[in-house]
């Protein structure tokens, strides 16, 4: 069905091919020859060896417009078998040899007409282009175009000195480790105080099992659940007030250290200042050879 279709598509009559060209070798063909039996095998819908046909014919001319002829075909049946980019391109080289190339609409498909005009336009306009800027070229005026003169090297300039960076810039950064120090200890107090008041909590909550009366709270209840509850429950007891003392001195350790990292942060940094503005050689270290009656060495510190 579909070859019937191709042939009623390219509509290509064998008048043109002779009973020589069908029945002679195809080695000793001449393009042309090749180019005819191509042409029969495209109506027949044999696309594979229409495609070898004019394969053979490329090489065996140089004519612009057998080229142009057998790229065209060759463009036709990539169409067939929709490869449309091959067909494109295919037909773009059938124009390029031969441009006086038409589909004609009674013979070819809508598609494939639309298409090889598609892209006979294109390259029309592409050639069109290409003329517009060689003659705009050509009529540029000389007083603009400008010839490339040697140039005399220049003379070579010291390069800029760059300005001394600031006096701030120049300072290192400051670390305050005493400060760091002491704040990651009053952190860890306040994480211990938190800790140990859970824990004296955790000792209040069983204490409270142990009495009864549930509906109460835990302070208005007077009478113990089981015989046995007395001695746990001083016991919970006990403990909770321990814990309670140590969460209070971590409490208390965490402020102090929270304090005393606020004035290391102050005074760490006065320090460091102090220090970024002296100049270097008053800040220097020396050992000296001491000479004289007792020989020795010396060490020479300036502030």
């Amino acid at each position: 069905m579909r070859r019937s279709l191709v042939a009623l598509l390219f509509g290509l009559g064998l008048a043109s091919s002779g009973p020589s060209a069908l029945g002679q070798p195809a080695a000793s063909m001449t393009a042309e020859s090749l180019l005819r039996r191509a042409v029969t095998r495209v109506a027949d819908g044999s696309f594979r060896e229409a495609r070898a046909l004019l394969g053979q014919a490329l090489t065996r001319t140089r004519e612009s417009a057998t080229l142009g002829q057998v790229h065209f075909y060759l463009g036709l049946i990539a169409a067939a078998e929709d490869r449309t980019e091959e067909a494109r391109l295919s037909f773009r080289r059938a124009l390029s040899h031969a441009p006086h190339l038409r589909a004609d609409p009674h013979r070819y498909k809508p598609q494939v007409v639309a298409l090889f005009d598609e892209v006979r336009r294109a390259l029309a306009a592409e050639r069109t282009l290409a003329a517009e800027r060689a003659l705009a070229a050509e009529r540029a005026p000389r007083a603009h175009r400008t010839e490339a003169r040697p140039r005399a090297p220049a003379a070579a300039k010291a390069p800029p000195k760059s300005p001394p960076p600031p006096r701030d810039a120049a300072r290192p950064a400051r670390r305050r480790i005493w400060t760091w120090v002491a704040g990651a200890a009053a952190l860890a107090s306040a994480a211990v105080a938190i800790g140990v008041g859970l824990a004296a909590r955790s000792d209040r909550d069983a204490a409270c099992e142990l009495l009864a009366e549930p509906s109460l709270p835990c302070a208005e209840r007077t009478r113990y659940a089981t015989p046995a509850a007395p001695s746990r429950y001083e016991e919970l007891h006990a403990s909770m007030g321990r814990k309670l003392v140590g969460a209070n001195v971590a409490w208390a350790l965490a402020g102090v250290l929270t304090a005393g990292a606020v004035v290391l942060f102050w005074l760490e940094g006065r320090t460091e200042r102090a220090a970024s503005d002296r100049p270097p050689s008053a800040r220097a270290w020396r050992v000296l050879p001491q000479l004289g009656a007792a020989s020795g060495l010396s060490l020479d510190l300036s502030y």
